[in-house]
């Protein structure tokens, strides 16, 4: 499962095939999927497919507050990850609510639906209020 995994994030990220996977093992088995057919072999397993999709959600949320920040000339410590949450905080809650987490993967890609925003929240709120508050978004960049 996990040669799977990391083939889908190449697949998904590049948005081609690449031959540059690592087998963990000496019986490791490398099969060349074409990308129309691994997703039809998601098609056939719809939790696991929710949950690369849900992964590649949240890589793309943590682009989108990097970029964020590269944008106003910050870094990655914590003070700037600290002030990237503040300022996506538009109502100043101490939560990100799914309209402001909306605005700021708009930001990164106009084209993403409602749905998939709400996914992307569904999968990063651990403690399931349906905000991400402060501690979940510290664990994501796991920088504090």
């Amino acid at each position: 499962m996990i040669l799977f995994i990391q083939f889908y994030l190449i697949f998904s990220t590049l948005g081609e095939i690449s031959s540059t996977v690592i087998c963990a093992s000496d019986s490791c088995v490398l099969h060349q999927m074409m990308g129309v057919d691994f997703l039809n072999f998601l098609d056939k397993f719809p939790e696991e497919k929710a949950l690369l999709k849900s992964m590649c959600l949240k890589r793309l949320f943590k682009k989108a507050v990097k970029a964020h920040s590269f944008k106003n000339r910050r870094g990655f410590s914590k003070q700037d990850m600290t002030k990237a949450f503040e300022e996506f905080d538009i109502d100043k809650s101490g939560d990100l609510s799914l309209d402001e987490i909306g605005k700021l993967m708009h930001a990164m890609d106009p084209k993403i639906s409602e749905r998939d925003i709400a996914m992307l929240l569904k999968y990063i709120d651990v403690d399931e209020d349906g905000k991400l508050n402060f501690e979940d978004f510290k664990r994501i960049f796991r920088c504090f």
